[in-house]
């Protein structure tokens, strides 16, 4: 759609359409233009023309998504819950409130704070991995409205990284992880970096997890990074260890039956006092279950077992 419009009063553009783009120039003329895109979407409008505003103009995204490209260090951007407002590369705009919203892309923000209806939600990047950069500070105190963060996508060697310009305090700030990707034990990747203090642990303290891999979270004094550890370990719904001779040998029969991923291999392994793994059968999971029965030369005492969807350490 091409139209150029100038706002004489503060409005509300309501659109029920999938996918909108807005090619003609808007002029604010110091008002705020509500966006509304409400289900049944999603709802996605690109405001992709000239857009300017004298002091007092603004944007509100109320529900659906807003994807933004223009150069705005001024403009003011609120996002509600249910509304996420996307921001390119090279698009920048003033102070970002998150009321219950998220903000996502790799353009440029001044500040992003927390509004008084709700906490809101950082997620740094887009489909490939990206920076956001703050130019200045972002704040979380713990409280009902603290800013959460979101890392998507995560791939091997690189991550979705949030990049602040001034302090960054996390206290009691939710983190959540994505993704489909498994990258190798011990990958490290940088998922938040301030050039001024960082402050506060996330509520999770030093774990988190995408349920396809795990993640130990490292902090220091300016950036938080993740470290990938070994697969997950998967439930054991029942098991069942018997001593036997087999030709004279003393071993052990082992019964598990463990959640899994039909048609996907998982591994047994077991151990004697945890600090090491052994791979002792493999099979593959059928209606999301699996069945192992394997005899072992060690009978070992006591005997610790786990199911992982990898085999190895």
């Amino acid at each position: 759609m091409k139209l150029g419009v100038v706002l004489a009063a503060d409005q509300v553009f309501r659109t029920f359409s999938a996918n909108l783009k807005i090619s003609g120039a808007v002029d604010l003329n110091g008002h705020v233009l509500n966006l509304d895109m409400p289900p049944p979407g999603p709802s996605t409008l690109e405001l992709a023309g000239a857009i300017s505003g004298s002091p007092g103009s603004g944007l509100k995204l109320v529900s659906g998504v807003l994807t933004f490209i223009q150069n705005l260090p001024d403009l003011p951007v609120t996002v509600n819950n249910g509304g996420e407002f996307r921001l390119l590369s090279p698009g920048v705009v003033g102070q970002v409130t998150l009321n219950g919203g998220l903000l996502s892309g790799t353009g440029r923000v001044e500040r992003v704070i927390s509004g008084e209806f709700g906490s809101g939600v950082i997620s740094p990047g887009g489909v490939s991995p990206g920076t956001l950069t703050v130019s200045g500070d972002v704040g979380s105190d713990g409280g009902p409205h603290s800013l959460a963060y979101r890392i998507r996508n995560l791939n091997q060697p690189t991550a979705n990284l949030l990049q602040v310009n001034g302090d960054m305090n996390i206290a009691g700030a939710q983190l959540t992880l994505t993704g489909n990707n498994a990258p190798p034990a011990g990958t490290r990747m940088t998922i938040l970096q301030a050039a001024g203090n960082l402050t506060g642990t996330f509520s999770q303290g030093n774990f988190a997890s995408t349920g396809i891999r795990n993640y130990s979270v490292v902090y220091h004094p300016n950036r938080v990074e993740i470290v990938a550890l070994g697969p997950p370990t998967l439930a054991l719904h029942s098991h069942n260890v018997v001593p036997v001779i087999d030709d004279g040998e003393a071993m052990i029969l082992v019964s598990v039956v463990a959640t899994g991923t039909p048609g996907k291999a998982h591994y047994l392994q077991i151990s004697g006092d945890l600090s090491g793994w052994e791979d002792v059968a493999s099979a593959t999971a059928s209606s999301g279950g699996v069945l192992f029965l394997s005899k072992t030369m060690q009978p070992q005492t006591p005997l610790f077992l786990r199911v992982r969807n990898e085999p190895g350490p």
